[in-house]
């Protein structure tokens, strides 16, 4: 038989039963379209996640005091040894770290205050949306100047630039009154979505003034950004072995890798999307099975058609290909309504969710290329039943 002849016999096949192909096919499409949702959502979920991460600027290195003997050793001049001595080092900051209140027009809560040094757009991504960050003489002076973010300023003023208006900061009974000298994008939303509405506002100052408030001149940790491509938990060990050789210890410093935390709740995050999408997967073997059952029932209905192809000159292995197609075309096209209801519920629940949809190209041809394979393998032992009839037997058949 000719390739077209067989495609003919087929896709006549397919229109013969049209009931139990229909519902093959539905249970077919219902299996792709499960896969492709819950990849597409498990894509869209950890895109989402990643995203607010680095919204809320979580990346690079944190060196901090690991031991009681070396707590609050930690000072400013070690932030210039750690860039000076360890070539993979962008930038390094001073950063401490208070939890007090906050004072602005006729507003007072809690708020998380940043003491910070330069570079603090570098280390901690943030967009300045109006006025400018603490500069270096700020900084090295101790001038009160402070910047707060959007959501804070529209909370109180309804409007975001609120450049050269006065907050006021307090650390249990010291309270100190700050220049408002630039306004950023907020890092909360990030948390806002990841742990809820219930954070306090974060406010940056230079370091030098919370250390003043505080009464220390100590810092609490070093937040380091490192070069593209570093290997950031072998340059970790190498600032460790900086510092401990300039504090004469053997382990009072440790590196957090911030950036990999990320990068491990992104692979877990994917990880758990593989496996829900493997366990959906499982639908699609259920309804490749329910294909063979119909393409067996529709063997020995066809018996006698059959037998007359093999009476005219058709071989066992035309007649084998005949049904592998057939299959095949009945989980192609339930494929292909799979993929576009899967494809639409995607977009419907990420806009639901409020996440930016994460549909692949790559999702929808593995998704029709998997449904076309499950209709040839599931077909084989319909077609291995059909070319094995004895063409007398079949046209003697009623």
């Amino acid at each position: 038989m000719r390739f077209m002849d067989m495609l003919y016999f087929s896709l006549r096949g397919v229109m013969r039963g049209r009931a139990k192909m229909t519902l093959s096919a539905l249970a077919v499409a219902i299996g792709v379209s499960s896969v492709l949702l819950i990849s597409s959502l498990g894509e869209a979920g950890r895109q989402a996640i990643v995203g607010q991460l680095e919204q809320i600027g979580i990346s690079g290195l944190t060196l901090y005091a690991d031991t009681p003997a070396t707590s609050g050793t930690l000072t400013a001049s070690d932030v210039s040894l750690v860039e000076k001595c360890v070539s993979e080092v962008v930038c390094a900051m001073p950063v401490n770290i208070e939890y007090g209140g906050y004072k602005l027009k006729n507003w007072q809560g809690s708020a998380v205050i940043w003491g910070v040094g330069n570079d603090l757009d570098q280390i901690m991504n943030l967009k300045v949306s109006y006025g400018r960050l603490p500069n270096s003489t700020e900084i090295e002076y101790g001038v009160r100047v402070a910047v707060i973010d959007d959501m804070l300023a529209n909370k109180i003023y309804k409007r975001d630039n609120i450049v050269g208006k006065t907050i006021a900061l307090s650390l249990g009974s010291c309270e100190e009154h700050f220049k408002i000298i630039g306004v950023v994008s907020s890092q909360k939303n990030g948390l806002s979505q990841l742990v809820g509405e219930s954070i306090p506002e974060f406010v940056y100052v230079p370091y030098t003034v919370l250390s003043g408030m505080t009464g220390s001149d100590s810092i609490d940790q070093i937040a380091i950004r490192c070069m593209s491509g570093a290997q950031l938990d072998k340059t970790g060990q190498t600032i460790t072995k900086v510092m401990n050789r300039r504090h004469r210890t053997q382990e009072g410093f440790a590196i957090e890798n911030i950036s990999g935390y990320r990068d491990k709740l992104n692979s877990i995050i994917s990880l758990i999307s593989l496996l829900i999408s493997a366990i959906a997967a499982i639908s699609l073997g259920v309804a490749g099975l329910g294909v063979m059952n119909s393409m067996l029932s529709s063997t020995s209905e066809r018996r006698r058609e059959i037998g007359v192809c093999m009476a005219i000159g058709a071989q066992r292995r035309d007649i084998a290909v005949c049904f592998l197609l057939e299959a095949s075309i009945v989980c192609a096209i339930g494929g292909l309504f799979g993929v576009l209801s899967g494809t639409l519920l995607s977009v419907a629940v990420t806009e639901y969710l409020s996440i930016a949809p994460m549909i692949k190209i790559e999702h929808i041809l593995i998704s029709e290329m998997i449904s076309t394979f499950f209709g040839l393998f599931f077909g084989v032992v319909p077609a291995i039943r059909a070319s094995g009839l004895d063409p007398i037997f079949a046209l003697k058949e009623e």
